[in-house]
């Protein structure tokens, strides 16, 4: 059996909930920048077919670690794949962060010219506008503090089932196809 404990978010609603944003937005060409290809990724694919989208001809996955950097370093790559991208869709708001960065040094227009949707709706993504996916970070951690202490103490602990999170739309992203 497995001993390590999770406190987590439906990553797998949360990628649905994100992927069925940009597919109401209509856009044509999507990206995901993934540091992992876990419950998001999968929650997003889910969503993707259930629109009628062949995910290995539509979609353009840049793997990369977890950082602004690799965030620049992905939206440079997934333009050169397809330039005609209109939506990036990032596995965490650092890189969202690190694609709106290189989004303004290509002079591309957010959300007019790229759509970009962050996950965890850290307090920034608020300051700059980031369309993300919101989780209950103070009470994880709370939850994550208390198990741990239940555990030290000897206790038997289970993990609990996965918190809700919910898709916070702001000005990075819009619902309308970006013009040739």
């Amino acid at each position: 059996t497995d001993d390590r404990d999770l406190v987590g978010s439906l990553d797998d609603a949360r990628g649905h909930q994100f992927a069925g944003h940009i597919q109401r937005a209509a856009h044509g060409a999507h990206a995901a920048a993934a540091p992992t290809l876990g419950g998001r990724l999968t929650g997003y694919i889910k969503e993707l077919q259930a629109a009628g989208l062949v995910w290995n001809k539509n979609i353009l996955v840049y793997e990369c670690n977890d950082t602004l950097e690799q965030g620049r370093l992905g939206l440079r790559a997934i333009l050169e794949r397809n330039p005609k991208t209109t939506a990036i869709l990032t596995m965490s708001d650092v890189l969202a962060f690190g694609v709106l960065e290189e989004a303004k040094a290509k002079n591309l227009r957010v959300p007019q010219d790229l759509s970009v949707v962050g996950f965890d709706d850290v307090p920034e993504a608020a300051r700059v506008g980031l369309t993300s996916v919101s989780q209950p970070h103070l009470e994880k951690g709370r939850l994550a503090g208390e198990m741990l202490i239940r555990r030290l103490q000897g206790e038997t602990v289970n993990s609990p089932p996965p918190f809700q999170t919910k898709l916070v739309v702001r000005g990075s992203s819009k619902l309308k196809k970006r013009k040739s």
